[in-house]
């Protein structure tokens, strides 16, 4: 049961890597118990008119989260400057995200456009949920030189060998993939300034449907459950997220008896990994009992994962769990929880 908390936390923090961005979701995040025509619950229930506003705090990309969509189940906040700047990054990380597809479509755009675009995409603000075609939602990035990636749109319109179809609709660029069918989700982005874009993903990519977003004010920074978890993050780290409690990844903790309404934490990899994660119970006592629990069976795993330090604590309704791991131990790590993915105990969580 130890180890089953242990991989269901690391494989969450691992930045989805189960649900690889150009796949479409396996299912939807919400408990398989939910009937399928029921939408999934976001991971942040809409402020009511009668509670106060909570008053949110000024961090870098804080004014992004007016723009992501109220309703989004999958929040995440990634600094890609800082994270490709450490030692971690191209041992460890590049390898376990950057698929082949992801490669070849970066190739080609680099050959094409004379610029990478890993290395102008310095941080990135992401709203999403699981819809009917797959995710669906919003992205605010934040690098990219507006004049460039006009430039580079422009030029792929006329490539034949071009993979996407790319269109226009005012200030609006708009992207589907040639291949794709019917019901697959186009791409639709939007300049706000000459380093930051609006990317919809979805049915609203419209010309449309973008600039009622860039138009939008509050978004999460209007619901007070979220600005409470919001401001409990570290927000200035390599990545912060806050995710439905009900997402596939933390099945391994509803199974060790703790059922989380939100998971939500921040991941530091300057020097191996450095994970501050919080899981919001029902009440003081599930998180103080369930902390209890977590400390005498999360030493063993430990050792077993050659994960350096756990620490184990409440906060209120948070269980909180702080994690270590060297830089020189993350290779083991990784060996160690693919070997316990392999006896079984990832089933439904996405492959190691």
């Amino acid at each position: 049961m130890a180890r089953l908390w242990v991989a269901g936390l690391l494989i969450a923090a691992a930045c989805g890597k189960g649900d690889k961005p150009s796949d479409k979701p396996a299912g939807k995040p919400a408990d398989p118990a939910t009937p399928a025509d029921k939408p999934a619950e976001p991971a942040v229930k809409p402020t009511t008119p009668e509670a106060p506003a909570a008053k949110i705090k000024q961090a870098t990309n804080t004014a992004d989260l007016a723009l992501l969509p109220i309703d989004s189940d999958q929040v995440l906040g990634v600094n890609l400057a800082l994270i490709q700047t450490s030692p971690m990054w191209k041992e460890f990380i590049a390898p376990r995200v950057m698929s082949d597809d992801v490669k070849a479509r970066l190739d080609e755009i680099k050959q094409k456009c004379n610029f990478d675009p890993m290395a102008v995409v310095k941080s990135a603000s992401i709203g999403l949920k699981d819809g009917a075609a797959g995710k669906e939602g919003v992205v605010v990035v934040h690098g990219p030189d507006k004049a460039a990636v006009t430039a580079c749109a422009e030029k792929m319109k006329t490539d034949k060998d071009a993979k996407v179809d790319i269109t226009q609709d005012g200030d609006v660029t708009i992207l589907k993939p040639k291949s794709a069918g019917p019901d697959t989700p186009s791409i639709a982005f939007m300049f706000t300034s000459d380093d930051t874009a609006v990317i919809v993903v979805g049915p609203k990519a419209t010309g449309a449907g973008v600039k009622a977003v860039v138009a939008a004010t509050g978004g999460l920074s209007t619901s007070n459950a979220f600005v409470d978890m919001y401001n409990r993050l570290e927000t200035e780290k390599s990545l912060w997220m806050l995710m439905n409690g009900k997402a596939k990844a933390f099945q391994p903790l509803a199974m060790a008896g703790v059922k989380p309404s939100h998971v939500f934490g921040s991941l530091d990899v300057s020097d191996g990994l450095n994970l501050d994660l919080r899981m919001r119970l029902a009440s003081q006592d599930q998180a103080t009992q369930a902390a209890t629990m977590m400390k005498s069976q999360l030493a063993p795993a430990a050792g077993m994962l050659n994960i350096d330090k756990i620490d184990v604590g409440a906060d209120g309704q948070d269980l909180k769990l702080g994690m270590i791991v060297s830089k020189a131990n993350v290779p083991k790590m990784l060996k160690s929880l693919q070997g316990l993915m392999s006896m079984g105990g990832g089933a439904g969580m996405g492959n190691p």
